[in-house]
C-alpha cells in the first residue's frame, strides 16, 4: 500500500503551501508548469507521501503523514478549507483485500476536509 495527502486547485501555488506550513512536499507542480505535451495544467498540486512500508496498514501510513504535518496541523486544516484536499491509498493485492481505517484516522482526515480515495489493483 502507498498513501498520500494532497492539495490541489486552480489557485494553489505549491511554494505558498510549503512556505505557510514549513513542510516540504514529496512532489508538486504549479499551474504555470506545462504538462509534458506542452498543454497548460488545470491545477496546482502539492503532495505529501507516507514514509511507511508497502506492507504496513492504512493507519500506519496515515500516522506517518500526520507525523510530518503535526507541527503545522492548523495550517493544513486551513489549507484544506481553501483548496481541494484528498487522501489516497493505492493497494496492489491478490485475492480479496481488506482495507480498514480506524476512527482516529477518519476523524483527522475529516478535520482536513479531505476526500478519502482508494485505488485497488488486483494481481493474478
Amino acid at each position: 500500500m502507498r498513501v498520500a495527502f494532497g492539495l490541489y486547485g486552480p489557485d494553489l501555488e505549491p511554494s505558498e503551501v510549503t512556505r505557510e506550513s514549513g513542510v516540504t512536499p514529496s512532489r508538486s507542480w504549479s499551474r504555470s508548469q506545462p504538462l509534458p505535451n506542452g498543454r497548460p495544467r488545470a491545477d496546482g498540486l502539492w503532495i505529501l507521501q507516507s514514509q511507511a512500508g508497502e506492507a504496513d496498514s492504512f493507519d500506519a501510513h496515515w500516522a506517518s503523514i500526520v507525523g510530518l504535518m503535526r507541527e503545522a496541523w492548523p495550517t493544513f486544516v486551513d489549507l484544506g478549507r481553501r483548496h481541494k484536499a484528498y487522501v489516497e491509498g493505492i493497494v496492489s493485492v491478490t485475492g480479496r483485500p481488506t482495507i480498514s481505517a480506524n476512527a482516529a484516522s477518519i476523524h483527522s482526515i475529516g478535520e482536513l476536509g479531505a476526500e478519502l480515495l482508494f485505488e485497488v489493483n488486483t494481481e493474478p
